[in-house]
Parts: structure tokens; sequence; C-alpha cells
């Protein structure tokens, strides 16, 4: 999670608020040092955190790059971010 945030903001650092850009590196700073600790709970709180910022920030991102479509990614919105060629029985 942490490489994959790291290099969103390299490649799309451009696409975010200077403010969001600063809160999400401090996140990921801050977890790096708490995944080394040997404590599972730790470990579990400080990737929650990570979670709960970086998703908060994403959203906004993606929402901004398509401000006609829905969060989903649909750019027409009716199919509710369903697969039109999946069939469920």
């Amino acid at each position: 999670m942490v490489y994959g945030l790291e290099k969103m903001i390299k490649e799309n650092g451009d696409k975010l608020a200077e403010e969001d850009k600063t809160k999400l590196t401090e996140a990921i700073e801050k977890a790096k040092k708490e995944f080394e600790s040997d404590d599972i709970e730790v470990v579990k709180k400080a990737l929650d955190e990570l979670t709960n910022v970086s998703n908060g920030i994403v959203s906004k991102m993606y929402q901004s790059a398509n401000p006609n479509g829905d969060p989903n990614g649909n750019l027409n919105g009716d199919n509710n971010g369903s697969d039109p060629e999946v069939v469920v029985d």
C-alpha cells in the first residue's frame, strides 16, 4: 500500500492540492515507522489510519479529474458501476 501511494504521489502529484499531498506524505512516513513495530495492534492501527487518510485524498483527486462522472468512474452513470457483460444467476 505504501509503495502504491508513493507511486501515485510521484505520478499524480500535480493533481493533488499541496495540503493533501503534505498530509498524505506525512501519513505514509508515520505508517512506515509504525509498520516496523512488533506489536500487531500498532501495525493494524497504522494501516487503518493510512487507509482513512489516503481514501479521502484519492477520492478527491479522482472526483476532480472526472467531475461529470460518478466516483466509480462511470461517465454515463447508467449501470451503477456494474459490468454490463457480467451475468449473475
